[in-house]
């Protein structure tokens, strides 16, 4: 995730593209140095897939160069806290202090000139009735600074819980986010939203997810199908999963065209621009309170991906049952054979095809070359 000129070709095939390539490299490398085949079909395999891949690097490469600067920037402040007691509170006075420490910490990033702040998902658990002391905290820092401060709780209603991000911006009502995807079995009692929450900034259009809702790239999709070029992002991660989780936030931001700001508990604070270039990051933990202050570019890149969503998977299931209808078979078809015995299938390298010794009856499924033995496995594999 951190060799960019892989991940761009996310753009256009989202996640599956990067696979694909992976999967296509080793399952190459691995027929290229076998005996299987004659010499003159590995040749031509592995210089056909080198190409192919060599294509996808240099469609990396180009596109990191010629990412267009951004008509308008904005700095954003993240700040977190990792210590038990600050994790999520219950009671409202232990909420109120809370709320008053992110506070402090909101009006020092003010003052270093962030314009945004982004404070971790699920931080309190607020009733109804709290509200009314907790939200004026933070809307008094918007007010005074005239940032915009955004804060992730649980908010109970006498009819339903939700899992929301509140926004608080200088001298407006506030605006509210609730999170779309749980994640079972913890937020199984939270009601999912149903709604996505944007609005224009002078720099261009924000939106905002909360953590989980960053796995799923067809949201990602339809906030970059809205004119989204910044996400801001609530999280709580679990300390283990820090780096993989932020990453697979910032792969929504390739994928879609737009630059990311996430703040989590447990975590890593990130800032990332639409190409997945970290523009700053800090480990959460190391202090009682984390923050960091960064220049976050505010663009959407129309993508591919972000336009035809995942016809590459779909291009791979449609592909593989029938490829041998345009792949012919080789000189060599017998030498590679998959079989099916119960729900396991095993290969056979051998000619005559060589069954598992722990089968009874084989059933051949299908018979072909290296060449397509190999694109098969990528493509499953893809899938």
């Amino acid at each position: 995730m951190n060799f960019l000129p892989v991940v761009q070709i996310a753009s256009v095939t989202g996640i599956w593209g990067i696979s694909f390539s992976l999967f296509l490299f080793a399952s190459t490398v691995s027929v290229v140095v076998s005996r299987y085949g004659i010499k003159r079909e590995r040749l031509w395999l592995g210089t056909a897939v080198a190409v192919a891949l060599l294509l996808v690097l240099c469609y990396g490469l180009w596109r990191l160069h010629v990412n267009p600067p951004a008509v308008q920037s904005v700095k954003i402040g993240l700040v977190a806290s990792d210590r038990p007691q600050n994790l999520i509170t219950q009671g409202p006075s232990d909420t109120m202090r809370l709320l008053q420490k992110y506070a402090a910490q909101a009006q020092s990033l003010t003052a270093q000139g962030a314009q945004t702040i982004v404070i971790p998902e699920k931080i309190a658990v607020v009733r109804g009735a709290e509200l009314q002391q907790a939200d004026p905290v933070l809307q008094a820092v918007a007010d005074q600074s005239g940032a915009l401060v955004i804060v992730g709780v649980v908010h109970i209603a006498p009819d339903a819980k939700w899992n929301e991000a509140r926004i608080y911006s200088p001298s407006s009502p506030v605006r509210v986010y609730e999170k779309h995807h749980m994640l079972p079995p913890f937020e199984s009692p939270l009601k999912p939203g149903t709604t996505r929450t944007l609005w224009k900034e002078p720099s261009g259009i924000w939106g905002v997810t909360i953590c989980k809702d960053m796995d799923f790239p067809a949201m990602g999709r339809d906030y970059a199908n809205d004119g989204a070029g910044l996400l801001l992002v609530p999280a709580w991660d679990f300390v283990g999963d820090g780096w993989l989780h932020g990453r697979m936030a910032i792969l929504r931001g390739v994928e879609s065209g737009f630059s990311i700001a996430r703040a989590p508990k447990q975590g890593i604070l990130t800032a990332t621009d639409n190409r997945g270039r970290v523009l700053a990051e800090r480990i959460t933990g190391l202090q009682p309170f984390v923050s960091l202050v960064a220049n976050v570019p505010v663009q959407n890149d129309r993508t591919i991906y972000a336009q035809s969503g995942d016809w590459f998977a779909w291009l791979n299931v449609g592909l593989f049952p029938r490829s041998d209808w345009w792949w012919p078979a080789g000189p060599h078809a017998n030498d590679i054979e998959i079989v099916k015995y119960g729900r396991m299938s095993c290969i056979s390298l051998t000619s005559p095809p060589r069954t598992c010794r722990s089968q009874t009856t084989a059933t051949p499924v299908r018979r072909t070359d290296t060449c397509y033995c190999n694109f098969a496995y990528s493509a499953l594999a893809c899938l």
